[in-house]
């Protein structure tokens, strides 16, 4: 599939594919000007690393895989009350070449369906997922695509605008496709 849209427009059609649509998703790659994936190369790692612990309902995740999500560009609500959570490149600061391989999807789809489980159990009964992303297309469809129905919290998408994280979406998990 190649998806091209605004990132939180791209998380909801992944919502909306869920897991049980089989589709593959491609990252048009910059230097070569192509869709296709790499064939060689060493795969990237992922980390997720816990910011600021605390409690509530709200927890914030930023996603620096493109770029460096900052917490002053965050609102000023998740930034005094909610405990963050960061998933980055594992060695290499974030940049807009690293998605190479499809392995590098893979390896983000489980390391993304770790930081859900781990946030959800060290914040039992969290309401909202507080997402802030700067990520490439193939990446915003699979956190979507990740999201299980009555399972998972609703996740407010945000956009950056000119520097600044805005509210652009709510997906609500809490209900069935």
């Amino acid at each position: 599939m190649f998806a091209l849209a605004p990132i939180p427009v791209l998380l909801c059609l992944g919502r909306e594919l869920g897991d049980k649509l089989s589709c593959d998703l491609f990252q048009r790659h910059r230097e070569t000007q192509s869709w296709k994936w790499e064939q060689a190369g060493a795969p990237v790692d992922y980390e997720l690393t816990q910011l600021r612990s605390g409690n509530g309902s709200r927890v914030g995740l930023l996603l620096s895989l493109s770029g460096r999500v900052v917490e002053a560009s965050l609102p000023n609500d998740i930034r005094a009350l909610a405990p963050l959570y960061e998933i980055g490149l594992k060695g290499q600061k974030p940049n807009r070449e690293f998605l190479r391989l499809r392995e590098d999807l893979a390896h983000f789809r489980r390391t993304y369906q770790a930081a859900l489980s781990t946030i959800m159990a060290n914040h039992e009964g969290i309401a909202e997922l507080h997402l802030f992303p700067a990520i490439p297309a193939p990446i915003a469809i699979a956190c979507g695509q990740e999201l299980l129905p009555k399972v998972h919290p609703n996740v407010v998408v945000y956009d950056n605008v000119k520097g600044v994280f805005e509210c652009a979406i709510t997906i609500n998990s809490r209900e069935d496709l």
